[in-house]
Protein backbone atom coordinates (compact mmCIF):
# COMPACT_ATOMS: atom_id res chain seq x y z
CA UNK A 1 0.00 0.00 0.00
CA UNK A 2 1.42 3.37 -1.06
CA UNK A 3 1.69 6.13 1.57
CA UNK A 4 0.22 9.56 0.96
CA UNK A 5 2.73 12.39 0.44
CA UNK A 6 1.95 14.02 3.79
CA UNK A 7 1.88 10.74 5.77
CA UNK A 8 4.85 9.98 8.05
CA UNK A 9 6.25 6.45 8.22
CA UNK A 10 5.27 4.57 11.37
CA UNK A 11 7.54 2.18 13.24
CA UNK A 12 6.11 -1.31 13.78
CA UNK A 13 4.50 -1.78 17.19
CA UNK A 14 6.33 -4.23 19.46
CA UNK A 15 5.41 -5.43 22.96
CA UNK A 16 8.24 -3.33 24.39
CA UNK A 17 6.86 -0.12 22.86
CA UNK A 18 3.29 -0.91 23.90
CA UNK A 19 3.29 -0.94 27.72
CA UNK A 20 0.30 -2.40 29.52
CA UNK A 21 -2.48 -0.06 30.58
CA UNK A 22 -2.22 1.15 34.17
CA UNK A 23 -5.08 2.57 36.30
CA UNK A 24 -2.83 5.59 36.89
CA UNK A 25 -2.50 6.53 33.20
CA UNK A 26 -5.48 8.89 32.89
CA UNK A 27 -5.51 10.42 36.36
CA UNK A 28 -4.13 13.77 35.24
CA UNK A 29 -6.42 14.22 32.26
CA UNK A 30 -9.29 15.81 34.22
CA UNK A 31 -7.32 19.00 34.91
CA UNK A 32 -7.90 18.74 38.66
CA UNK A 33 -4.44 18.09 40.09
CA UNK A 34 -5.76 17.58 43.64
CA UNK A 35 -8.22 14.90 42.57
CA UNK A 36 -5.61 13.24 40.36
CA UNK A 37 -3.10 13.15 43.24
CA UNK A 38 -5.67 11.69 45.64
CA UNK A 39 -6.74 9.01 43.16
CA UNK A 40 -3.11 8.23 42.37
CA UNK A 41 -2.19 7.76 46.02
CA UNK A 42 -5.29 5.67 46.64
CA UNK A 43 -4.50 3.41 43.67
CA UNK A 44 -0.85 3.02 44.69
CA UNK A 45 -1.88 2.13 48.23
CA UNK A 46 -4.30 -0.49 46.90
CA UNK A 47 -1.58 -2.01 44.71
CA UNK A 48 0.90 -1.98 47.61
CA UNK A 49 -1.44 -3.64 50.11
CA UNK A 50 -2.86 -6.35 47.88
CA UNK A 51 -2.04 -9.93 48.77
CA UNK A 52 0.91 -11.39 46.89
CA UNK A 53 1.63 -15.07 46.49
CA UNK A 54 4.62 -16.71 48.13
CA UNK A 55 7.47 -17.82 45.88
CA UNK A 56 9.71 -20.78 46.70
CA UNK A 57 13.12 -21.72 45.29
CA UNK A 58 16.04 -24.02 46.05
CA UNK A 59 19.15 -22.13 47.13
CA UNK A 60 22.77 -23.14 47.70
CA UNK A 61 24.19 -21.70 50.91
CA UNK A 62 27.41 -19.76 50.34
CA UNK A 63 28.02 -18.38 53.81
CA UNK A 64 26.44 -18.41 57.27
CA UNK A 65 26.38 -15.73 59.93
CA UNK A 66 24.66 -15.86 63.32
CA UNK A 67 22.90 -12.59 64.15
CA UNK A 68 20.90 -11.26 67.09
CA UNK A 69 17.11 -11.37 67.01
CA UNK A 70 16.87 -7.57 67.24
CA UNK A 71 19.18 -7.23 64.23
CA UNK A 72 16.75 -9.33 62.17
CA UNK A 73 14.09 -6.63 62.47
CA UNK A 74 16.57 -3.94 61.41
CA UNK A 75 17.68 -5.98 58.39
CA UNK A 76 14.16 -6.92 57.30
CA UNK A 77 10.82 -5.64 58.64
CA UNK A 78 8.42 -6.28 61.51
CA UNK A 79 5.87 -7.88 59.17
CA UNK A 80 8.55 -10.30 57.96
CA UNK A 81 9.61 -11.19 61.52
CA UNK A 82 5.97 -11.90 62.37
CA UNK A 83 5.96 -14.74 59.80
CA UNK A 84 8.81 -16.53 61.64
CA UNK A 85 8.54 -18.84 64.67
CA UNK A 86 9.64 -16.20 67.18
CA UNK A 87 10.25 -17.57 70.68
CA UNK A 88 9.66 -15.54 73.87
CA UNK A 89 12.83 -14.12 75.35
CA UNK A 90 14.77 -13.92 72.11
CA UNK A 91 15.86 -16.52 69.58
CA UNK A 92 18.83 -17.58 67.48
CA UNK A 93 18.83 -16.37 63.88
CA UNK A 94 21.10 -17.52 61.08
CA UNK A 95 21.61 -15.34 58.03
CA UNK A 96 22.48 -17.31 54.91
CA UNK A 97 23.87 -15.82 51.74
CA UNK A 98 22.43 -18.03 49.03
CA UNK A 99 22.81 -18.63 45.32
CA UNK A 100 19.47 -19.15 43.58
CA UNK A 101 19.92 -20.08 39.94
CA UNK A 102 16.65 -18.50 38.74
CA UNK A 103 17.57 -15.16 40.33
CA UNK A 104 21.36 -14.92 40.64
CA UNK A 105 22.71 -16.67 37.54
CA UNK A 106 23.97 -13.39 36.05
CA UNK A 107 26.09 -12.50 39.10
CA UNK A 108 29.80 -13.34 39.32
CA UNK A 109 30.46 -16.09 41.85
CA UNK A 110 33.48 -17.45 43.69
CA UNK A 111 35.06 -20.78 42.87
CA UNK A 112 34.90 -23.52 45.52
CA UNK A 113 38.50 -22.78 46.52
CA UNK A 114 37.76 -19.05 46.83
CA UNK A 115 34.57 -19.70 48.78
CA UNK A 116 36.44 -21.96 51.23
CA UNK A 117 39.08 -19.26 51.62
CA UNK A 118 36.44 -16.57 52.17
CA UNK A 119 34.65 -18.54 54.88
CA UNK A 120 37.97 -19.21 56.62
CA UNK A 121 38.96 -15.54 56.48
CA UNK A 122 35.47 -14.47 57.60
CA UNK A 123 36.07 -16.13 60.96
CA UNK A 124 39.44 -14.46 61.22
CA UNK A 125 38.04 -10.99 60.57
CA UNK A 126 34.72 -11.46 62.37
CA UNK A 127 35.12 -8.13 64.19
CA UNK A 128 35.30 -6.31 60.87
CA UNK A 129 38.59 -4.59 61.69
CA UNK A 130 41.92 -4.88 59.95
CA UNK A 131 43.48 -6.97 62.74
CA UNK A 132 43.37 -10.65 63.57
CA UNK A 133 42.23 -12.24 66.84
CA UNK A 134 45.52 -11.38 68.59
CA UNK A 135 45.34 -7.74 67.52
CA UNK A 136 48.27 -8.10 65.16
CA UNK A 137 47.94 -6.47 61.78
CA UNK A 138 47.55 -9.27 59.20
CA UNK A 139 49.02 -9.64 55.76
CA UNK A 140 47.60 -6.70 53.80
CA UNK A 141 47.28 -8.74 50.63
CA UNK A 142 45.21 -11.34 52.49
CA UNK A 143 42.90 -8.70 53.95
CA UNK A 144 42.33 -7.04 50.55
CA UNK A 145 41.46 -10.45 49.07
CA UNK A 146 38.99 -11.07 51.91
CA UNK A 147 37.24 -7.71 51.32
CA UNK A 148 36.97 -8.48 47.59
CA UNK A 149 35.38 -11.86 48.32
CA UNK A 150 33.06 -10.21 50.82
CA UNK A 151 31.82 -7.68 48.25
CA UNK A 152 31.03 -10.49 45.82
CA UNK A 153 29.18 -12.56 48.44
CA UNK A 154 27.18 -9.57 49.71
CA UNK A 155 25.58 -9.15 46.29
CA UNK A 156 23.65 -12.38 46.84
CA UNK A 157 20.32 -12.54 48.65
CA UNK A 158 20.03 -12.96 52.39
CA UNK A 159 17.64 -15.54 53.78
CA UNK A 160 17.02 -16.15 57.45
CA UNK A 161 16.63 -19.37 59.40
CA UNK A 162 15.41 -19.91 62.95
CA UNK A 163 15.94 -23.46 64.24
CA UNK A 164 12.73 -24.94 65.62
CA UNK A 165 14.54 -27.57 67.71
CA UNK A 166 17.96 -28.26 69.19
CA UNK A 167 18.69 -31.20 66.89
CA UNK A 168 17.80 -29.44 63.65
CA UNK A 169 20.43 -29.30 60.90
CA UNK A 170 21.92 -25.83 60.66
CA UNK A 171 22.98 -24.52 57.30
CA UNK A 172 26.56 -24.52 56.13
CA UNK A 173 28.41 -23.77 52.89
CA UNK A 174 27.35 -26.01 49.98
CA UNK A 175 24.19 -27.18 51.73
CA UNK A 176 20.90 -26.54 49.97
CA UNK A 177 17.83 -24.98 51.48
CA UNK A 178 14.27 -24.30 50.47
CA UNK A 179 13.83 -20.53 50.29
CA UNK A 180 10.47 -18.79 50.54
CA UNK A 181 9.83 -15.16 49.73
CA UNK A 182 6.66 -13.90 51.43
CA UNK A 183 6.08 -11.25 48.75
CA UNK A 184 7.08 -11.67 45.09
CA UNK A 185 7.40 -7.89 44.71
CA UNK A 186 9.96 -7.53 47.53
CA UNK A 187 12.54 -10.21 46.94
CA UNK A 188 15.35 -8.59 48.93
CA UNK A 189 15.25 -11.24 51.66
CA UNK A 190 13.46 -14.48 52.40
CA UNK A 191 13.33 -17.33 54.88
CA UNK A 192 15.02 -20.72 54.75
CA UNK A 193 12.29 -23.15 55.78
CA UNK A 194 14.20 -26.41 55.21
CA UNK A 195 17.92 -27.16 55.19
CA UNK A 196 19.31 -30.28 53.48
CA UNK A 197 22.64 -32.04 53.85
CA UNK A 198 25.72 -30.83 52.02
CA UNK A 199 25.36 -30.75 48.24
CA UNK A 200 27.77 -32.84 46.22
Amino acid sequence: MKMADNEEPQAPITPGSSPSVSPLDDLGSSGDDGTALYKGLKELNKMKSKKHKNLAFTGIILSVKKIKSQDLTLKTSRSFVDTLPVKPGGFAVYEYKVFINEINSSLPILTKKQLDEYNSLKEKYATGVNTNATGVSPNQKEYVKFKLYERIINRFLSVYHIPSSGNETLGGPYMTCKVEFPDENRMFYGKAVKVNSAST
